[in-house]
C-alpha cells in the first residue's frame, strides 16, 4: 500500500522515521546529506501546505459565496412572504366584498320577488276594481234609466195636474 499523498508530497511516517537514519548514514561528510534531505522534506512540507491553504481559501472563498447567496436568497424569501401576505390581505378584501355583494344580490332578489308579488296583487285588485267598476257602471246605468223614467213620469203626473187644475179653473169660471 503506497504512503498517503498531499499534494503530491509524501509524508508517511515511515519516511519521517527514515530520515535522521539518513542523516546519521550519510558517511564521511559529516551528515550533510542527511540535513539537505530534511531541508528537502521540510520545503515539501511548505510546498503541500500552501496548496493547503490554497485550497483553504478557495474553500472559504467558495463558503463566503454559499452564504452571500443564502442571505440573499433569505432577503428575496422574506420579500416573497410579504408580498404573499399583501395578496393575502387583498383577497381577503375581495372576497368580502364579493360576500357583500351576494348578500346584496340575494337582497335584491328577494325584493324583485316582493315587487312581483304585489304587481300580482296589485293585477288582481285592479281586475276586481275594474269588475266593481263595470258593475257600479251598470247600476248607475239602470237608475239613470229609472231616474229618466221616474222624471218622464213626473213630468206627465205634472202635466195631468196642471191639465186638471187648469180644467177645474175654467169649470169654476164657467159656473161663476
Amino acid at each position: 500500500m503506497a504512503p498517503p499523498r498531499v499534494m503530491g508530497v509524501p509524508h508517511s511516517p515511515q519516511r519521517m522515521r527514515q530520515s535522521p537514519a539518513r542523516m546519521q548514514a550519510g558517511g564521511g561528510a559529516g551528515g550533510a546529506g542527511g540535513v539537505s534531505v530534511a531541508l528537502e522534506e521540510i520545503a515539501g512540507l511548505k510546498r503541500a501546505m500552501a496548496a493547503l491553504q490554497e485550497r483553504h481559501d478557495a474553500v472559504e472563498r467558495e463558503n463566503k459565496a454559499l452564504r452571500e447567496m443564502r442571505d440573499s436568497a433569505a432577503i428575496e424569501a422574506q420579500a416573497l412572504k410579504e408580498e404573499a401576505a399583501i395578496a393575502a390581505a387583498k383577497l381577503a378584501r375581495a372576497n368580502a366584498r364579493i360576500s357583500d355583494l351576494e348578500a346584496g344580490l340575494e337582497a335584491a332578489r328577494e325584493a324583485n320577488e316582493r315587487i312581483r308579488g304585489l304587481e300580482a296583487e296589485l293585477d288582481s285588485r285592479t281586475g276586481e276594481t275594474h269588475d266593481a267598476l263595470d258593475r257600479m257602471y251598470g247600476e248607475v246605468a239602470e237608475l239613470q234609466t229609472k231616474l229618466d223614467h221616474e222624471r218622464a213620469r213626473s213630468e206627465a203626473l205634472a202635466q195631468a195636474r196642471a191639465g186638471e187644475a187648469a180644467a177645474a179653473q175654467q169649470q169654476q169660471q164657467q159656473q161663476q
